[in-house]
């Protein structure tokens, strides 16, 4: 017996994206929730703190699901303080929000520290053909950060999106059907 793993596969056609024209004021994006214990966006929101203490102007607009408690508990101190710098909105559907999200300077990614597979964010990250900057909540790079803040994206995350086209794990799929090594 054998183990084949097969990913999950993504329509990659017909995905509608905005024109892209750079924001005279850095406007960078999330979509998702957070976790406390595996994907909190308390580093980020710390560092973007200091940053408008600074006077330095931007906009962090997050997709998010803004009825769970624990979710926004850990937003909440930031919205107060960072006001129209940090933009919370409710989650919309997922053609919308990749719309949305195709419109604005770069992306933000946060790892999850328990999985080492790739996530379904950054595959709709990719779609959008926005850069991505990724961090956990145990590394957050602030140099790396302003690199992707003054538009520098050589260090962007890269996915190959081909191995996740329906298309092809489609015939991944037929293929294991045609393989004559597995038990009845």
């Amino acid at each position: 017996e054998y183990v084949k793993v097969i990913p999950q596969g993504f329509n990659l056609d017909n995905i509608k994206l905005a024109k892209y024209c750079k924001n005279e004021v850095p406007i960078f994006g999330y979509a998702g929730v957070f976790y406390e214990d595996i994907r909190n966006p308390k580093p980020l929101l710390e560092y973007l703190l200091k940053l408008a203490n600074d006077g330095v102007d931007f906009t962090f607009i997050i997709y998010t699901n803004v009825v769970n408690i624990d979710n926004m508990k850990l937003l909440k101190k930031y919205k107060s303080i960072l006001n129209s710098k940090l933009m919370i909105m409710t989650l919309i559907p997922r053609e919308e929000v990749m719309y949305e999200l195709s419109k604005i300077d770069f992306l933000i990614n946060i790892e999850n520290l328990s999985v080492s597979q790739t996530p379904s964010k950054l595959i709709d990250y990719t779609l959008t053909k926005r850069p991505i900057f990724s961090f956990n909540q145990l590394n957050f790079s602030e140099d790396l950060f302003m690199k992707f803040f003054q538009g520098d994206y050589s260090d962007a995350i890269k996915v190959d999106l081909n191995e996740f086209d329906i298309k092809k794990i489609s015939n991944n799929f037929l293929k294991l059907t045609e393989n004559k090594t597995y038990k009845k």
